[in-house]
């Protein structure tokens, strides 16, 4: 019985992490895997700087599935939709302010 408590517990704490909105580190994370399909992994170092200082404002659950969060950086503002996947969060669309 008590391995099944266990079990049930472990199951929630699961599902309540897919669940979270993405973390600053989850929305810089997935930029940068933007980046490097666009422009390969070596220009993409040359950016990590203008990365490291994005300012995530917020994130907020998109009518679809997934978040649309809201940053800000060097070179302006813009938002993007977010979605979870099985390698972490990946970003489907990219609004430029």
């Amino acid at each position: 019985m008590k391995q099944i408590s266990i079990a049930i517990a472990a199951c929630g704490v699961l599902l309540v992490g897919c669940g979270s909105e993405p973390g600053e580190a989850d929305v810089k994370a997935a930029l940068l895997k933007q980046i490097e399909a666009a422009v390969g992994q070596e220009a993409a170092k040359e950016q990590q700087t203008e990365l490291d200082a994005l300012n995530v404002i917020g994130c907020k659950k998109a009518e679809s599935n997934g978040y649309v969060c809201d940053w800000t950086g060097p070179s302006g503002g813009a938002s993007g939709r977010l979605v979870k996947g099985n390698a972490g969060w990946v970003l489907v669309g990219l609004n430029e302010k």
